[in-house]
């Protein structure tokens, strides 16, 4: 499956999702699977159900590097390393065994709480972000934090890597 037809599937799955107002969390899964590629997922889904979703296993997958029972999160990368493969690799690789989120913080949607683990945002910023969110609707690009009261340019670059704006 090459990147167009993953755009394609994943754009596929944005209109049915905007036609049914249903959330919907897609999971990326790579490496050692039967069929690699994104996944449309409940919300309460576990790492197992979206490696039955690729097809399993292959014969070279190391499984036991793969938490089957996590939770999986929107925008979760799974990676399934291949047997032999370097421990400095599997250890630079997202995988579902590292107990972190690869989820960044969508600000659009985040609640007090979710902002509040970000680096440098404490109660008072996050309930900023949220009043700015809901007196001037969604954000529209990550810049425009800077509008936010308390939020410079620091705090910004602090937190750039870890919030998306959908």
């Amino acid at each position: 499956m090459d990147h167009n037809d993953l755009l394609e599937r994943f754009q596929a799955f944005e209109a049915e999702d905007e036609e049914n107002g249903e959330d919907r969390w897609f999971v990326d899964v790579k490496g050692e699977v039967k069929k690699p590629g994104l996944y449309e997922v409940d919300k309460d889904a576990r790492v197992k159900h979206v490696i039955d979703l690729a097809g399993g296993f292959t014969d070279e997958a190391a499984s036991e590097h793969v938490n089957l029972a996590q939770k999986v999160s929107d925008e979760m990368v799974i990676y399934v390393p291949k047997n032999g493969e370097e421990d400095g690799f599997l250890n630079e690789m997202p995988t579902a065994t590292n107990g972190q989120s690869m989820q960044k913080i969508n600000v659009n949607k985040a609640s007090a709480e979710e902002l509040t683990q970000l680096n440098g945002i404490g109660p008072a910023k996050a309930e900023a972000i949220i009043s700015y969110r809901e007196e001037h609707g969604p954000f529209k690009s990550v810049e425009e934090l800077l509008q936010v009261n308390g939020i410079g340019e620091k705090t910004l670059e602090n937190i750039r890597d870890d919030i998306t704006i959908q």
